[in-house]
């Protein structure tokens, strides 16, 4: 059985932080989709992203303090979102946004929301403390607009339940605080050793020894 998940963030914030997740994730039987699949944007951009979502079993949210691209703060253009609403009638009264709320949310704000619409199992995680971001953006205004948005967002999630958990502080503790919420719906990373192989290889396994000491510490 395959177990498809959709990794959300904000690339310019979380891009590597995302590809490290995805890295460690990736396994046989397991799909992993980011919002850059479904690029270039068009008017059905929103509606790829519905329909890989509401199959996946998982939505990652990676948040930090921004919303999307500097230019527009990643809000998808109006049609997209008359769209949607026309294709669910019902969605403002399932996530408790207005209509007016819903237009100002960006991609990555949307992703979350249709994982709550679908319910789907939402991980929302973001760092410990507020971090630079792989691209910080260097006009204030800007900033504080994203932020203010995050704020809301994040506001909006948890008085539905859905909280930023867990919580890291770099990369590699985020891989591991997601493979421990995770590891009960991944399938193994490595299949059975097969029993024709040798119990060792003697004198043939060499040139590891940088390797084990790193696996002791």
């Amino acid at each position: 059985m395959s177990v498809d998940l959709f990794i959300s963030c904000v690339s310019d914030e979380f891009g590597s932080y995302r590809e490290e997740l995805r890295h460690h994730l990736t396994r046989p039987g397991v799909g992993i989709k980011v919002q850059e699949d479904f690029i270039p944007w068009g008017a059905e951009t929103l509606f790829k992203l519905d329909k890989y979502i509401r199959q996946c079993e998982a939505v990652i949210h990676l948040v930090g303090e921004r919303t999307g691209n500097p230019v527009n703060d990643g809000i998808p253009e109006r049609p997209q979102v008359d769209a949607i609403l026309a294709h669910y009638a019902d969605l403002p009264d399932r996530t408790g946004l207005t209509r007016d709320e819903l237009f100002q949310l960006s991609y990555t704000q949307w992703e979350a929301w249709l994982a709550y619409y679908h319910r789907k199992r939402l991980l929302i995680a973001g760092p410990k403390s507020p971090v630079p971001g792989d691209k910080p953006l260097t006009d204030a205004a800007i900033a504080e607009r994203q932020q203010r948005s995050q704020r809301k967002h994040l506001d909006s999630l948890q008085q539905r339940g859905r909280y930023v958990e867990p919580r890291f502080t770099d990369k590699i503790d985020l891989v591991i605080e997601l493979l421990k919420v995770l590891g009960a719906l991944l399938p193994a990373a490595n299949p059975p050793v097969s029993p024709s192989l040798p119990r060792s290889l003697g004198r043939l396994f060499k040139g590891r020894t940088e390797w084990l000491a790193k696996i002791r510490r």
